[in-house]
């Protein structure tokens, strides 16, 4: 999300599913302390070597921040971040949520059991319908250092827009 020079540690991405409008959640509840970041992939395309094309929602440890990115042909450019005021706490484990409904993305932040603590939201429309996954990725593209982080409760499916996007879409 930072940088283009990212190097993907581990990625998966759910087979046989395709969605425009999505909800994706997960919690992500241990990582590594090595320059990363983690998040969830949705609109994914193209997958393969230095083409996979997509969004991609979640924490960027090196900075601090919760962000929502375009990958194209696996380079990366920021559609939203925002720095929350105090980085993650290892002991504590959160829940992110990202959510596309046409053109609007929403990304949220949450302790589980506790406040919300980030909501961004943003818009970009280059890709409107793909895969979805999850991914962890090391920020330095050098030999040996690797990412590291523990997801639960992954859950995946189409948005519902509320009554008055509905409104908007007639």
């Amino acid at each position: 999300p930072v940088d283009s020079a990212v190097v993907v540690s581990a990625a998966s991405i759910a087979t046989g599913v395709s969605l425009s409008d999505f909800s994706v959640s997960y919690d992500l509840v241990d990582w590594g302390a090595t320059p990363q970041f983690a998040g969830a992939l949705t609109r994914i395309g193209n997958l393969g070597l230095g083409t996979t094309s997509g969004y991609a929602a979640g924490f960027d440890f090196t900075v601090n921040r919760l962000f929502i990115s375009r990958i194209t042909g696996e380079q990366v450019s920021q559609v939203v971040s925002f720095s929350p005021v105090v980085p993650l706490d290892i002991a504590k484990d959160y829940r992110l949520t990202f959510t596309g409904i046409g053109n609007s993305f929403t990304g949220e932040l949450s302790e589980i059991g506790g406040p919300v603590l980030t909501v961004i939201a943003g818009s970009d429309g280059a890709y409107s319908t793909g895969g979805i996954g999850l991914l962890v990725a090391a920020q330095t593209p050098t030999a040996g250092v690797g990412a590291d982080a523990t997801f639960d409760n992954f859950s995946a499916g189409a948005a519902i827009p509320e009554p008055q996007t509905w409104a908007l879409l007639g």
